[in-house]
């Protein structure tokens, strides 16, 4: 009895242990929050060319929202972003990773939309091309925040993404030829 349960003791550790615990980062986690209800408006430009960001052509705001969650084929939970200007999108967290992903029910696959874990001067591929520019402040909402900013590959300096610790998505330019800007207005 004794040997058996020298055996059995050890193995059962064995298979306790084989699984990899990962906990949430939640400082990373904060520059993308995600929970039912978040909402945020935009307002956005759109230029024309010859010149980049220049020749105002539109000049809107839009609603985003996250209005649930949803099981996707490939058995994954993503949030639903519903808004008023673009189709519904679907994004999730990888815990382990800090990988954001986001799902195309047209394809039925998933691309990196970005990596809360990357450096600055990291490269996320996925959907695009990114790089982390870096990290800085801006005041929103009456008080200083933390602003991260990432540079599409072909273009770091004139296609940025930004977001907002504790916010999110604050907004992008892609000013290259003509081009348009997206600001964060305001969320709840």
């Amino acid at each position: 009895m004794m040997k058996l349960l020298f055996i059995v003791i050890p193995v059962f550790l064995i298979f306790c242990e084989s699984g990899s615990t990962f906990s949430w980062d939640s400082t990373a986690a904060k520059y993308y929050p995600l929970q039912i209800g978040n909402s945020w408006t935009y307002n956005r430009l759109v230029f024309s060319g010859p010149s980049p960001c220049t020749n105002l052509t539109e000049n809107f705001y839009y609603r985003v929202a996250i209005t649930g969650d949803t099981l996707m084929p490939n058995n994954k939970r993503y949030f639903v972003f519903q808004s008023t200007y673009l189709s519904n999108v679907y994004r999730r967290i990888d815990s382990a990773s800090m990988n954001i992903y986001q799902y195309s029910t047209s394809s039925g696959n998933e691309c990196k939309y970005d990596s809360l874990f990357a450096a600055p001067g990291n490269f996320i591929s996925g959907c695009n091309i990114y790089v982390l520019n870096g990290f800085s402040t801006i005041s929103f909402g009456g008080s200083i925040r933390s602003l991260r900013t990432l540079g599409a590959g072909a273009c770091p300096a004139q296609c940025l993404r930004k977001f907002v610790l504790g916010i999110g998505y604050y907004g992008d330019e892609q000013c290259v030829t003509g081009g348009s800007r997206t600001t964060l207005n305001g969320c709840v």
